[in-house]
This record gives structure tokens, C-alpha cells and sequence, in this order.
């Protein structure tokens, strides 16, 4: 009898022990990223007057709109990442970082992130996120639609509605690289809205 009790008492204190180590055992530490512009500073200079560019608000789609990183394990399946994170809410972050790739490419651009429509503006960007997410190993795809408005007069003018979609190979399936990849994306996105403001800024 005394030798049970004698076992049992050691086998709740070993579990015990087990659960202290477990319990006191630290958690590491979240990482946060954020994407970067990519776009190279133009070499031309504009003298005159530059056309203010807005650009509205962007909106993402909602599995996205949260601060875990998204990794696609196939096409039906998403995992969250709880140690990688975004530093600040997505939106923002490819808002503000097309806003300088298109600052940088287009000199005769005053580009800005125009939150309550209050400037007047000679255009206007409004752009949703479809889809913007990596796989394990690093494959970035990006989908987005992109209208461009010309807000001179009393009424908007829409001149293009466009769909982007694009794929980027990240260095490997790590984080950081993912997001050097997902910054590659939004500046290729970037690249195409600079493409079609182009020519409306020679008719200046």
C-alpha cells in the first residue's frame, strides 16, 4: 500500500514538473516586416508646377486585413503566422509604398495618400487588393484592379479601369525574403500605373 501511494506521489511530481518546465519555457519573440519601395529615383527634374496625384484609400481583401503574415499552402488552405507579423495594417503599408514608387518614377508627379478627399486633385487612383500572398516557398502572386479618374471639372472622369496580375520569386520561402518578394510586387504594380499616367502628363 505504502509502496503505491509512494509511486503515485512520484508520478504527480514528475508530471508537475513537466508542467512548470513547459509553462516557464519562453516564448519567442514576434518579428515584423514591412515592404519597402523599389522604385529608382528618376534623373529628370521638373521646374514647373507638379499634377497632384490622390490616391484613395486602397481596400484589401479580408483574409489578408490582419497582421499575421498569410502563407498559402494551396489553393483552398492559409496558414497565419503568429511570430511574423506586419508592423503596420497592410493597407497602409502598399498604400504609402506606391505612393513613393510613384513619386520617384514620375518627377512631374506630386503622388499622396489622400485619406478624406479634401485637396484638389487633377487625378485620382482607387485600387483593390484581390489577392496578395506567398506560398512556402516564396512564390508571391499579387492581384489587384486599379481605376484612374481625372477629377478636373464638377463630375469624375473615369479613363481607365485595369486589372493587374503578378507573380514574383522570392530568394527563399523565409519571412524576410517574402516580403523583399511582396515589395517587388507592389513595385511592379507601381510600374504599371506609372505607365498609364505617362502620356496624360505630356498633355500638361
Amino acid at each position: 500500500m505504502k509502496g503505491s501511494m509512494l509511486l503515485r506521489t512520484m508520478v504527480l511530481l514528475m508530471a508537475a514538473s513537466l508542467l512548470l518546465n513547459g509553462c516557464g519555457r519562453p516564448t519567442p519573440p514576434s518579428r515584423f516586416f514591412m515592404l519597402n519601395p523599389v522604385a529608382v529615383p528618376s534623373a529628370d527634374t521638373i521646374a514647373g508646377q507638379k499634377v497632384l496625384l490622390g490616391i484613395s484609400p486602397l481596400t484589401v481583401a479580408p483574409y489578408i486585413d490582419r497582421s499575421q503574415m498569410v502563407i498559402r499552402s494551396s489553393e483552398n488552405q492559409l496558414s497565419l503566422s503568429e511570430l511574423d507579423k506586419w508592423a503596420e495594417p497592410l493597407e497602409d503599408n502598399i498604400a504609402q509604398v506606391i505612393v513613393t514608387n510613384l513619386n520617384r518614377s514620375l518627377p512631374a508627379v506630386q503622388a499622396f495618400v489622400d485619406a478624406h478627399r479634401r485637396l484638389p486633385t487633377k487625378y485620382r487612383i482607387n485600387i483593390r487588393i484581390l489577392r496578395f500572398d506567398s506560398d512556402e516557398q516564396g512564390h508571391v502572386r499579387l492581384q489587384a484592379q486599379w481605376s484612374l479618374l481625372d477629377m478636373d471639372g464638377q463630375d469624375e472622369q473615369y479613363l481607365s479601369f485595369n486589372e493587374a496580375a503578378i507573380r514574383v520569386q522570392a530568394s527563399s520561402g523565409s519571412p524576410a525574403d517574402i516580403a523583399i518578394g511582396m515589395s517587388e510586387a507592389i513595385g511592379q504594380l507601381s510600374e504599371q500605373m506609372a505607365k498609364k499616367l505617362s502620356p496624360l502628363l505630356l498633355k500638361q
